[in-house]
C-alpha cells in the first residue's frame, strides 16, 4: 500500500510538471498568437525560405539509388574483305557495396533535419524582430494615453488662465506659462503619434504591408513568466534551435564518416551480353569490380577532423548561450523589481487629475503644477520603458517557442 501511494504521488508530480510546462509554452505562444499567425501566413520572405528549404530537402534525397544502367552496341568489321563480322549488345549496371545505400539515406535524413532546423532559426529571428517592433508600438500606445490626458488638461488650463487673465485674475506671466505648456503638450502628443504610426508601419512590413487584426495595444501579462523564470533555465537551453543545429551537424558528420568507410569497399559491375558472328551467336554475362584505391582518399580523415571541430563549437556555443540565459534571467528579474517599484510610486503620487484639481482650487501655482506634471510624466515614461524592456528580455528568452 505504501508503495502504491508513493507511485501515485510520483505520477501526480510528473503530470503536474508536464502540464505546467505545457501551459507555460501555450502562454508564451498565445501572448503574440495573432502577430505570429499573421506573419507565418503572409510574410513572403519566410514563405520563400520555406519553399527553398523544401526544394533543398528534395535535392538531398537525390543520389540514393544506383547509377543508371548502361547499354552498348559494338559492331566490328574485318580490315580485309571476308564474310566475317562481329556485332554484340550489352547491358550493365554499376552497384556500390550494399551498405553504402543505407548510409547515403541516413546522411540524407540528417541533412534534411538540419534544413528544417535552419528554417526554424530564421523564423525565430524574424518573429523576435517582429515582437520587439510590436512591443515598441505598444509602448508608444501606452505613452500616448498619458500624453493625451496631459494635452487635454493643458488645453483646459490654458483656456481657464486666458479667461482669468481677461478678467484680471492672473498676470500675463502665468497666462503665458499655461499657453506654452498647452503648446508643448500638443506637440509632444503629435510627435508620439508619429512614432506610434512609424512603429506600426514597421510592424506591417513583417506582414507584407497588411494591417494586423485583433492586435492588442496593451503589454501581455508576464506575472507567471517571471515567477517561472529561474525554474526554466534548462528549458531555454533545450529548446534552442541554434544549438540543436550544431548537434545535428555533428550527427551528420558521424553519418558521413560511416558513409566514407563504406565507400572504401569495392563497387561491382554486372551485365548481360549477346553477340553475333557470321556463323554463330553468343550469349553470356559480364562481371567487374572497382577497387577504391585513390578516389576516397582523406575523406574519412576529413570527417573525423570536422566532427572534432564541431564538438568544440558545440561546447563553446552551449557555454556562451548558458551565460546569455543567466544574463537575461537576471536582467528580467531586476527589471521586474524596478517596474514594480515605479508602479508603486506612481500609485502613491498625485496623478494629473489630482494636480489639475489642486490647481483649479488654487492650492498650487501654475509653476508648481508644471514641475509636478514634468516629474509625473518622467516617472510614467520610465515605468513604460522599463515594462517594454522587460517584455523584450522575456521575448528573447522564449524566442524558440513562438
Amino acid at each position: 500500500m505504501k508503495h502504491y501511494h508513493k507511485k501515485t504521488l510520483h505520477t501526480c508530480i510528473t503530470v503536474f510538471l508536464f502540464l505546467s510546462g505545457w501551459v507555460s509554452q501555450t502562454r508564451a505562444q498565445g501572448d503574440y498568437a495573432p502577430l505570429v499567425q499573421a506573419i507565418d501566413s503572409n510574410n513572403t520572405g519566410l514563405i520563400a525560405y520555406q519553399k527553398s528549404a523544401e526544394a533543398q530537402k528534395m535535392l538531398n534525397r537525390t543520389g540514393l539509388t544506383p547509377n543508371n544502367p548502361q547499354i552498348g552496341i559494338n559492331y566490328v568489321r574485318p580490315i580485309r574483305f571476308t564474310r566475317s563480322r562481329l556485332m554484340d549488345y550489352n547491358i550493365s549496371q554499376n552497384i556500390e557495396f550494399p551498405t553504402v545505400y543505407g548510409h547515403k539515406k541516413n546522411v540524407s535524413n540528417k541533412q534534411n533535419e538540419i534544413v528544417d532546423t535552419d528554417y526554424h532559426v530564421v523564423r525565430a529571428d524574424l518573429i523576435n524582430q517582429a515582437i520587439n517592433t510590436y512591443l515598441n508600438w505598444v509602448y508608444f500606445n501606452q505613452l500616448g494615453e498619458v500624453l493625451k490626458q496631459q494635452k487635454e488638461y493643458a488645453e483646459s488650463i490654458a483656456a481657464s488662465f486666458q479667461k482669468a487673465f481677461d478678467a484680471g485674475g492672473v498676470n500675463i506671466l502665468d497666462r503665458n506659462k499655461a499657453q506654452v505648456n498647452a503648446v508643448n503638450a500638443q506637440k509632444e502628443y503629435e510627435l508620439n503619434v508619429i512614432e506610434m504610426n512609424t512603429a506600426y508601419q514597421e510592424l506591417m512590413r513583417f506582414n507584407q504591408g497588411r494591417p494586423f487584426g485583433n492586435l492588442s495595444a496593451d503589454f501581455p501579462d508576464i506575472t507567471n513568466d517571471v515567477a517561472m523564470l529561474f525554474a526554466e533555465e534548462k528549458r531555454f537551453i533545450t529548446n534552442n534551435d541554434a544549438l540543436k543545429a550544431i548537434t545535428q551537424e555533428i550527427e551528420l558528420g558521424e553519418a558521413q564518416e560511416r558513409l566514407a568507410k563504406a565507400q572504401t569497399l569495392p563497387e561491382f559491375n554486372v551485365g548481360y551480353m549477346w553477340g553475333q558472328e557470321f556463323e554463330a551467336d553468343f550469349r553470356g554475362v559480364s562481371f567487374g569490380m572497382t577497387i577504391p584505391l585513390w578516389q576516397q582518399k582523406n575523406t574519412k580523415k576529413y570527417a573525423r577532423m570536422n566532427i572534432q571541430a564541431l564538438k568544440e563549437v558545440q561546447e563553446n556555443s552551449q557555454s556562451q548561450y548558458t551565460l546569455q540565459v543567466k544574463l537575461l534571467q537576471n536582467r528580467a528579474s531586476e527589471l521586474y523589481k524596478v517596474m514594480n517599484e515605479l508602479e508603486r510610486t506612481i500609485s502613491q503620487t498625485r496623478g494629473l487629475e489630482l494636480l489639475k484639481k489642486a490647481l483649479d482650487l488654487k492650492e498650487i501655482t501654475i509653476l508648481e503644477y508644471l514641475v509636478e506634471q514634468s516629474m509625473y510624466f518622467e516617472l510614467t515614461q520610465k515605468y513604460l520603458q522599463t515594462k517594454m524592456n522587460l517584455h523584450i528580455t522575456l521575448a528573447d528568452l522564449y524566442r524558440w517557442e513562438y
